[in-house]
């Protein structure tokens, strides 16, 4: 195992994020085992707003036909267009939603199913880069951190990020103890 401090790829290798305008404040995935697989899915959290996003939706909907000739044109015009936005919000959250995976029997990190992927064997250690979500004003910023994969020649794929910092630092050891590589914390660097 090497250390960020003297490991010569670390030396090269960027701390800052790949995508920082990416990543939630809250924690987005989970590691779940299966046989041949460690997949990150979404957690339940993210499952609950695409269900609250379909269930205005719906609502939305539904009001918007059943007052339909009832109401002035435009609030059945709302109902509808509310429920139409938060269909599509739901939408748009889920399918955002990234499911990578390590393929352990072709031993392999894969970004979705159709990637081709990346082979262990390439991947030198494992990475987490910490960084500020700045949505436009002091109110709405909000600390984040991405786990990336760094090759050995010191270019790194972004697994995913969420603001979730102590459960991906345990799902960021877990991937290296599986990876055999370190485990790499820039939230602790000085």
């Amino acid at each position: 195992m090497s250390d960020a401090r003297t490991d010569p790829v670390a030396q090269q290798v960027g701390w800052e994020a790949l995508e920082p305008s990416r990543g939630s404040n809250i924690r987005t995935h989970r590691i779940v085992k299966s046989t041949g697989r460690w997949h990150l899915k979404p957690t339940p959290g993210v499952y609950a707003i695409v269900g609250i996003a379909w269930f205005f939706a719906a609502l939305g909907l539904i009001v918007g036909f059943l007052t339909f000739g009832r109401l002035p044109w435009w609030g059945t015009a709302v109902a509808i267009g509310a429920g139409t936005f938060f269909m599509f919000t739901g939408l748009l959250v889920y399918r955002r939603v990234e499911q990578p995976f390590f393929d352990l029997g072709q031993r392999r990190f894969r970004a979705h199913a159709k990637d081709d992927g990346i082979p262990f064997k390439q991947i030198h250690a494992v990475q987490l880069a910490p960084y500020m979500v700045d949505l436009g004003n002091e109110k709405d910023r909000y600390p984040c951190c991405e786990l990336n994969l760094v090759l050995g020649d010191a270019s790194r794929v972004r697994v995913l990020s969420h603001g979730g910092l102590d459960a991906l630092r345990l799902d960021a050891g877990e991937i290296a103890g599986l990876l055999k590589v370190p485990l790499w914390d820039g939230t602790t660097r000085a």
